[in-house]
């Protein structure tokens, strides 16, 4: 007996030697900084239904986010004034926001920030059938015009048509939703909608009844102009976890910048995701949102970062013509300082 116990103090003390550098491996600081970080990204609208959202997808499915200690959710977005309020309450570290919106949330109040614009030029657009006439902004006279309330486009509008020299008592407004912008359109209730090439003008483009075709003009090659798509941090994130958003940050160029040399990736990695997307609507949407992805000032820097005076002249369009409240110095609405080289 005596011999069998010591046998079995001796096998516990083997076992106990072999597991204990297990255990404390496995908690170790260098274990525990391997386990990956939840994080969440609310998109700009419905997954899937958007040219700036297949870099996301993609460098999930690429495990760049991985590779950065980032568990990464991507979820569905309400627009960019209800993801301006969703953030402000915490709601999820990242949010994809309308430049604009954001700065016009800024004005109000919300403790909410830049991290990185990926669509620098706007994407606005009018959309409307080959068969209305209309060719130029000067067409639009005598014409009624779909706009949907809280987009920078519908609050830019009557601008655009000033630069145009277009009277904007000449011109029709109504209200639509963004749910039924195609409808109107195809039913004859307006003769043009406000709409997104990055978005709503392929989604009315491919969902157009036999013999319906559409064309479009865009605010940028119209004289009007604004930063666009960007991700948003709460300003208590950018300040107690800025190693959190350095992290995320560069998986999110990296992204970014495989989705420029690599679209067709980009767009397998998206259907792969949202089985039920439209091939040819994302395929066509990130091309424009890869163009649209950059200005002659930003141009030759990582995708995301932003120029102080493309951030600027956004602001002063703003409180001219949209009534931005409270201007701040433009450091109060970006920074580019989470944006290196992937």
């Amino acid at each position: 007996m005596p011999v069998q116990r010591s046998f079995t103090k001796a096998l516990r003390a083997v076992v106990t030697a072999l597991l204990f550098p297990a255990v404390l491996l496995a908690f170790s600081p260098a274990a525990i900084a391997q386990t990956p970080t939840s994080v969440t990204l609310r998109l700009a609208w419905i997954p899937g239904l958007g040219g700036d959202q297949p870099a996301y997808f993609l460098g999930v499915e690429k495990g760049f986010y991985k590779q950065a200690g980032i568990d990464l959710r991507l979820v569905e977005g309400k627009g960019a004034a209800p993801n301006s309020t969703l953030l402000a309450q915490k709601s999820e570290e990242f949010s994809v926001i309308d430049a604009n919106v954001l700065a016009l949330g800024v004005g109000q109040g919300l403790p909410i920030r830049s991290v990185g614009t990926f669509v620098q030029q706007a994407p606005f657009d009018l959309v409307f059938s080959t068969s209305s006439g209309i060719k130029t902004v000067a067409d639009l006279k005598g014409k009624t015009v779909g706009l949907q309330s809280g987009e920078a486009m519908t609050d830019l509008f009557n601008r655009l048509l000033v630069v145009n020299n277009v009277d904007p008592k000449s011109v029709r407004v109504v209200s639509i939703t963004g749910a039924n912008k195609p409808q109107v359109l195809y039913q004859g209730q307006v003769d043009a909608v406000g709409a997104y090439v990055t978005g709503d003008f392929y989604r009315v483009k491919l969902g157009a009844p036999p013999g319906f075709t559409v064309d479009h003009l865009l605010y940028k090659d119209l004289g009007v102009t604004t930063l666009n798509a960007s991700i948003a941090a709460h300003t208590d994130l950018i300040r107690d976890n800025p190693g959190l958003i350095k992290r995320f940050m560069t998986a999110t160029v990296r992204a970014w910048e495989y989705a420029r040399k690599n679209p067709a990736e980009a767009v397998e990695a998206t259907l792969k995701a949202n089985p039920k997307s439209n091939k040819q609507f994302v395929t066509d949407t990130l091309d424009w949102a890869l163009k649209l992805a950059q200005t002659s000032r930003s141009a030759g820097r990582p995708l995301g970062w932003t120029s102080e005076t493309d951030w600027t002249e956004t602001l002063d369009l703003l409180e001219k013509y949209v009534g931005l409240k409270n201007r701040q110095p433009s450091a109060r609405y970006f920074t580019n300082e989470f944006i290196s080289n992937p």
